[in-house]
């Protein structure tokens, strides 16, 4: 299913058409910066963010995800994470073009470039930065953050299985 901003009929302005504020008691969800979480979303998201920082000492210990350009490795096939139910999404831009992404914890062989942005959002109250294979260049997606918490949309079609 493609999904888009435009036409949802819970979004407002890009934003889901809620009041903002802190999280409810007794409610399973938080609205925090536009974004609506499960809690238990955003607690999986930080403690991946932080065994993730302890887990790099044997980066060859998972297959890797690599650049279908250039073979240089993006990240590793344990960094799949879910956002908002799901791995997988398909999205497309204000251009019309459809993209596949898969969403992923970090993605160390990407450089992230230019300014953050919210226009066209994805992943409500996420501002994105694009993101580039760090060796040849190649668009690999996106690198989306909330405050501290961040994940990367790689598009799927620039993937490929590591040797």
């Amino acid at each position: 299913m493609i999904a888009g901003c435009r036409g949802n009929p819970l979004m407002r302005d890009g934003l889901p058409d809620i009041p903002a504020g802190p999280a409810i008691p007794g409610l399973p969800y938080l609205y925090t910066s536009g974004l609506l979480l499960f809690k238990e979303e955003v607690g999986d998201l930080q403690k991946i963010i932080e065994a993730e920082s302890q887990d790099d000492s044997n980066p060859e210990k998972h297959p890797v995800l690599i650049c279908r350009s250039c073979n240089h490795k993006i990240t590793s096939e344990d960094r799949k994470i879910e956002i908002s139910g799901t791995h997988r999404h398909t999205f497309f831009n204000p251009a019309g073009i459809v993209y596949e992404l898969g969403c992923f914890s970090n993605a160390p062989g990407c450089a992230v470039l230019g300014e953050s942005s919210a226009e066209f959002s994805w992943f409500p109250g996420f501002l994105w930065k694009v993101a580039l294979c760090s060796k040849c260049g190649v668009h690999m997606g996106w690198q989306f953050q909330s405050g501290d918490l961040y994940f990367y949309g790689l598009i799927l079609l620039q993937l490929q299985s590591g040797f």
